[in-house]
């Protein structure tokens, strides 16, 4: 049965890391740092970033594209068109004041925001020139050889180069708490039954060595195990639990796993509940003006009256049908919000969100590892007939308390139990855990 080859422009992860180090024109003692500048002023060059004025700006002018405020500024061009320059004056006042206080308070919090952002920023361990040093992960590029080991963010899609009892938590990708373990990944040899197999160079021979790379072992192939590829993977977004690592950097910034679904699932920005509430009413309001309005100036010329006069009394009853203050006092009420949610050490960065937190009376989250916090707790012991037993609830919590290998979830929320002890015990041996067993066991002596 004839496969198609597999596309490695999806799936980095298969295509070996020797492939990629040639792609990346890189090697395995990292780029130097002339060529890392480089490559990082190209990579800044591509990305698209407003300067910090025009964010400004365009925040400010966000704050008067609802209906109301259109009414509004359309009540300011009739008041002025008909000389009452005072109310037209009152009510751009108004107007300005209001897109002032929430422009304070949106910006405020973004700044704040920022603020955190620079708090939590990341480092990485990058070789240049074959000597390691210490860089923002903004920084890394691809091409460069980091250097991993236990609570370390991956700073972006990495191929294994070497790995010492990796395990990486990939929590934020999957949702899973357990830690995935990790692996250098090493190519099977040529298949013996392909005697042509290793002297074959043309064009041909390299499609059908593709050819038989996807075929299983039962087809005469070698059998890549995609699963096996994939576990010498680590996407960004994931960060180590145990172990040491030095990965090849082969996706950052949007080209990674984790930017591919942040793009998908980017729908820009949509309006709250709140905010199609006031748009449906403001527009409610345009129309009622509008019908009045114009009824009243037909109505006015079939009495005979001047057209000149009916024009401007409509005119003047649209002016007045305008909610001067409705935005204003919106805007002060989410701004008061905003300002007890502060208090309580809560951003809001869009002030129309505060409606919608207050709207909630159910919520509810996925997985864990998303919206929670991606850990594991004991909620009852068990023995083998499936009866609750102290027994094993103490044996657990030894066997977590002294082992000395990798600490996974369960071991932690193990550890966490309030009302085990681990006092008249001592560890007199440990039995690693191996592939065999598929068990680590502890032998302590009571006394």
């Amino acid at each position: 049965m004839k496969k198609s080859p597999r596309s490695v422009e999806n799936d980095f992860w298969q295509q070996p890391a020797d492939e990629w180090l040639k792609s990346l024109n890189t090697t395995k003692m990292g780029l130097s740092r002339r060529e890392a500048t480089r490559r990082l002023r190209l990579r800044r060059q591509k990305e698209k970033t407003s300067p910090e004025w025009w964010n400004a700006v365009s925040l400010f002018f966000r704050q008067f594209k609802n209906p109301l405020v259109l009414l509004l500024a359309v009540a300011v061009a009739l008041a002025a068109a008909l000389g009452d320059f005072t109310n037209s004056a009152i009510i751009f006042s108004i107007l300005v004041l209001t897109g002032i206080l929430g422009f304070w308070q949106e910006y405020k919090a973004d700044r704040a925001v920022k603020k955190l952002r620079e708090l939590v920023k990341s480092f990485a361990q990058v070789r240049y020139d074959g000597v390691w040093k210490k860089i923002p992960q903004n920084d890394v590029v691809e091409g460069d050889v980091v250097r991993l080991s236990a609570g370390d963010m991956i700073p972006g899609d990495c191929i294994l180069l070497e790995a010492k009892d990796l395990h990486v938590n990939e929590a934020a990708l999957t949702g899973e708490s357990f830690p995935v373990e990790k692996e250098v990944f090493t190519p099977l040899p040529p298949s013996r039954g392909d005697k042509n197999y290793a002297t074959l160079r043309s064009a041909e021979a390299k499609e059908k060595r593709n050819e038989v790379e996807q075929m299983s072992p039962l087809e005469g192939g070698r059998g890549v195990n995609e699963a096996d590829q994939k576990r010498a993977a680590l996407f960004q977004g994931s960060n180590v639990v145990s172990g040491t690592a030095e990965a090849l950097i082969v996706k950052v910034g949007e080209d990674t796993e984790l930017g591919k679904i942040a793009r998908e699932l980017q729908i820009g920005e949509q309006p709250t509940a709140f905010e199609r509430g006031i748009s449906d009413f403001g527009f409610l309001l345009i129309r009622l003006t509008m019908l009045l309005a114009i009824g009243i100036l037909i109505f006015n010329i079939l009495l005979g009256r001047p057209a000149v006069e009916s024009i401007f009394f409509a005119l003047a009853l649209a002016v007045g049908m305008a909610p001067e203050l409705l935005p204003a006092i919106m805007m002060t009420t989410l701004s008061s919000g905003a300002l007890r949610m502060a208090q309580q050490k809560v951003v809001v960065k869009k002030l129309a969100a505060i409606q919608n937190l207050g709207a909630i009376d159910v919520l509810c989250s996925d997985k864990t590892g998303t919206l929670t916090e991606g850990i594991v707790k004991v909620h009852a012991a068990l023995d083998w007939q499936g009866q609750p037993s102290e027994k094993v609830r103490q044996y657990a919590y030894l066997n977590a308390f002294f082992e000395s290998g990798f600490n996974n979830p369960i071991d932690l929320a193990l550890r966490g139990l309030p009302d085990v002890r681990a006092e008249g015990f001592s560890k007199v041996d440990e039995v690693p855990y191996d592939f065999i067993r598929k068990r680590l066991s502890v032998v302590v002596a009571e006394g």
